[in-house]
C-alpha cells in the first residue's frame, strides 16, 4: 500500500518511470545507466510502502475496496465538513480565487469560445 503522499505528483511520475523501466527492459538495457536512477528512484518511492489492501474479487474482476497504511497522510478531520473539522472552510474561497486565476486570465486574453467557433 503506497502512502497518498502528494498524490498526483508522485503518481504522475511513478507512471512516467514505470513506462520507461518497462521500455528498457523489454529493450534488454538493464544494465543501461539510466536504469540505476531508475532503480534508486523506485527503491526510495518503496520505503514508504505498507499496509493492507483490502481486495475483491468477482466474475474475473479485482476491485480495491480498503486501504490501511501506517504511512497514510488520510486526516479524517481534514475531510469532512463537520463543524469539528480542523480544515477553515473559509480558506476555500481563496484557493478557488488562486487556482483559477491562469483559466480566467486565459479566457480574458484568448476568446476560445469565438475559436471554437470558427473550427
Amino acid at each position: 500500500v503506497s502512502t497518498q503522499s502528494t498524490w498526483g505528483e508522485e503518481n504522475e511520475l511513478k507512471r512516467f518511470i514505470d513506462t520507461k523501466w518497462a521500455y528498457l527492459t523489454y529493450g534488454a538495457k538493464w544494465y543501461d545507466p539510466v536504469m540505476y536512477h531508475i532503480h534508486a528512484y523506485i527503491n526510495s518511492q518503496n520505503k514508504k510502502v505498507s499496509g493492507t489492501v483490502k481486495v475483491r474479487l468477482h466474475k474475473g474482476s479485482a476491485h480495491c475496496v480498503a486501504v490501511t497504511s501506517p504511512n497514510s497522510l488520510f486526516d479524517h478531520t481534514l475531510a469532512t465538513f463537520n463543524r469539528s473539522a480542523t480544515f477553515n472552510q473559509n480558506a476555500s474561497a481563496g484557493f478557488i480565487e488562486i487556482y483559477s486565476l491562469a483559466q480566467k486570465t486565459a479566457f480574458n486574453v484568448h476568446n476560445f469560445e469565438a475559436d471554437l467557433g470558427r473550427n
